[in-house]
């Protein structure tokens, strides 16, 4: 898809979905999805499902598919102190790799209501 095509339908669309919100306390205050205006819906949508969901993705596809030199030569770009980048590279690595992933779920699973 050409790129003028993709940002005519994709702001379209943002433009469609954000009418609902702009009404959603005024005309449209009755009209209620699970209990949640439009407004409220689309904001626990991208506060609690969306949010968690990417840090978790992108914490995933950083420790786990891009190599740890690539990794490294980006987190310590113009740092001279080498004594620093080891220890604090193992440490980070092994958090993005193993906690962090297993922090982000578990706040994702509370939002959700599941913990």
């Amino acid at each position: 898809m050409k790129r003028h095509s993709s940002v005519v339908l994709l702001s379209g669309t943002i433009f469609i979905l954000g009418i609902p919100s702009a009404l959603s306390f005024g005309e449209f205050a009755s009209f209620k999805i699970f209990g949640l205006n439009w407004f409220d819906m689309m904001d626990y949508l991208s506060a609690n499902i969306l949010l968690p969901l990417g840090g978790l993705f992108v914490a995933i596809f950083v420790g786990w598919y891009i190599s740890k030199q690539e990794i490294m030569g980006e987190l310590f770009h113009g740092v001279r102190d080498t004594r620093f980048n080891k220890g604090t590279s193992k440490v980070w690595y092994f958090l993005v790799r193993f906690v962090a992933p297993i922090l982000i779920l578990l706040v994702f699973l509370s939002a959700i209501g599941v913990l």
